[in-house]
């Protein structure tokens, strides 16, 4: 919990935020409030709520560093995922205005943007097998031809939490294989 890291540590100066759920081919018009909600409360609202509960924590550190997982969905839009990509947009969006309401207190907040990364989210509601959906993905849109690992996207937010950094506010950085550049 929060308050245990900040009693064992004596601060919290890094928050990661990595809330994220999606339902592919869904189309709007079929799409229910209820599952929007879902979505949207877990992608956003969840980012936003423990954003909400440590910021006093972050900016008491006066070097606070926050990193949301967004998605390349968030900019570019993907078909049969409209809600996913609102909420992810949404996350991006947050970002920005949290780097620029609390820069000057010291805090730095950025998104990093995955492409399609090998964990268990990238194969849930395919309707086609799992390898060949992957397989036309990587070979269509990524210019590197793999999958992100999740490490990838590990070492981004060690980036973009460290030292090495400190001049990167209100950015968000796509770790996508190429994605965002076809």
């Amino acid at each position: 919990t929060l308050n245990a890291t900040v009693k064992k540590f004596g601060k919290l100066d890094t928050l990661v935020t990595c809330a994220g759920i999606v339902r592919r081919a869904e189309k709007i018009e079929e799409t229910t409030e209820k599952e929007w909600d879902r979505q949207v409360n877990i992608n956003l609202k969840g980012t936003f709520a423990i954003i909400h509960f440590a910021l006093p924590e972050l900016i008491k550190s006066e070097r606070g560093v926050i990193v949301s997982i967004s998605s390349t969905a968030a900019s570019f839009g993907i078909s049969g995922m409209a809600t996913y990509s609102a909420s992810k947009g949404g996350v991006s969006s947050l970002i920005r205005s949290i780097a620029i309401q609390y820069a000057s207190v010291g805090l730095r907040a950025n998104a990093i943007s995955p492409g399609l990364i090998d964990t268990q989210m990238a194969y849930v509601d395919r309707p086609q097998p799992v390898t060949k959906v992957v397989g036309d993905i990587i070979e269509d849109g990524y210019p590197i031809k793999r999958i992100g690992k999740p490490e990838d996207i590990a070492n981004a937010a060690l980036f973009l939490a460290s030292d090495q950094s400190s001049w990167i506010t209100g950015q968000e950085l796509f770790v996508d294989g190429g994605f965002s550049i076809k």
